[in-house]
């Protein structure tokens, strides 16, 4: 499990293979939507990150309370606002989640698509971090 900034990342390792569908053209790179646990929040929180310069739409797949919800993500909304991690006007998108859910997968598309795909997530996380017991 990697570090940036407070946050810890829930990616593993591995290779992502994304097919197109409709609506889903060749300016969005899937493997450029990642999920992040924010470690340090009060409450369980995860942040949804879109480095594409479209926005995008975000279905986690969990054991918890967010499973199944879906989520639109701004163009190149990622990264911390106001933190040295190379993109200081940068912010994800936060969302609620649940202590000790486990993220097991993330599709993503565009809104305009009509198949999600698999997106730079893979592995699977646990949600924790301050605001957890």
């Amino acid at each position: 499990m990697g570090v940036l900034g407070s946050a810890v990342l829930l990616t593993g390792s591995g290779t992502v293979t994304a097919k197109p569908g409709v609506g889903n053209n060749e300016k969005f790179d899937p493997t450029l939507v990642n999920v992040v646990n924010v470690a340090d929040a009060e409450e369980p929180t995860l942040r949804l990150d879109n480095e594409n310069g479209v926005s995008v739409q975000v279905q986690i797949h969990s054991t918890g309370a967010s499973d199944g919800a879906v989520y639109t993500v701004g163009a190149n909304q990622a990264g911390f606002k106001g933190k040295d991690d190379g993109k200081p006007n940068a912010t994800g998108k936060l969302v609620p989640a649940e202590c000790g859910e486990v993220i097991t997968d993330v599709k993503t598309k565009r809104p305009s698509g009509d198949t999600w795909v698999a997106s730079g997530f893979s592995g699977t996380a646990t949600v924790g971090g301050a605001g957890c017991p």
